[in-house]
């Protein structure tokens, strides 16, 4: 009798086993045809851009350089309501220097996010930060997560530069409240609909150059493709 119990627990154990080498099995490969999905293993149909580590180090310090401009800003202003210069304000002063100050004290927040996030990427500049497939887009320094074509609204820029510095991709609302984006990305994206701008900030002159055209031009191809063909 013992040794049929311990015969039928073993089977059991076995059994148990199987299914979950089964379920892991599956789980991998459901895994693996979802990133199939945003990621087709056409590789004509795919891009992976990197940084230019020189294009890196020159942004950086243009980033530093502004982190520093604004924190003068913010610290000579809070400096005049504190009365460090002598001269005590009046009040037709107190808007100028409220503004200055709300503006120094983003710029701090702002160029020093960008300073202390570019930095790093200097030292892995071999890895692609922005990758394009024929289902979708991606930046991780905006977010981790594919942004599918039919989600694009529209891939612009509004100074009329063709996206030499950077260019604005509109997303569908519904889909970008659903996005987990980068807390850098969530605070240009604040900055720029201060100003009338919509859309997720892609910043290209920190990337190498591409064979053909820029990173805009491949945008508004995919994307025009992508609409043709639904």
């Amino acid at each position: 009798m013992c040794l049929k119990s311990l015969k039928t627990t073993q089977q059991i154990d076995h059994c148990n086993g199987s299914r979950k080498c089964l379920r892991r099995s599956q789980s991998r490969q459901l895994s693996l045809l979802q990133a199939k999905d945003y990621y087709p293993m056409e590789a004509r149909d795919n891009l992976e851009i990197c940084e230019s580590r020189i294009r890196l180090v020159l942004f950086s310090i243009g980033a530093i350089v502004l982190f520093l401009g604004a924190l003068g800003m913010f610290g000579s202003t809070l400096g005049a309501f504190l009365g460090l210069f002598g001269r005590p304000l009046i009040p037709h002063d107190y808007p100028a220097m409220i503004i200055a100050m709300l503006l120094g004290a983003a710029g701090v927040v702002l160029f020093g996010l960008t300073s202390v996030q570019a930095a790093p990427r200097m030292f892995r500049s071999s890895m692609p930060v922005v990758l394009i497939s024929g289902n979708g887009f991606k930046d991780v320094r905006i977010s981790n997560e594919w942004i599918p074509w039919p989600a694009i609204l529209s891939v612009k820029d509004p100074r009329s530069c063709k996206g030499e510095r950077g260019f604005f991709v509109e997303v569908d609302p519904e889909f970008r409240a659903k996005l987990h984006l980068s807390f850098t990305s969530c605070f240009v994206r604040w900055g720029n609909r201060l100003f009338g701008y919509k859309g997720l900030w892609v910043v290209t002159q920190t990337l190498r150059a591409l064979p053909a055209g820029t990173l805009f031009d491949v945008m508004r191809s995919r994307l025009a493709g992508a609409s043709a063909s639904a």
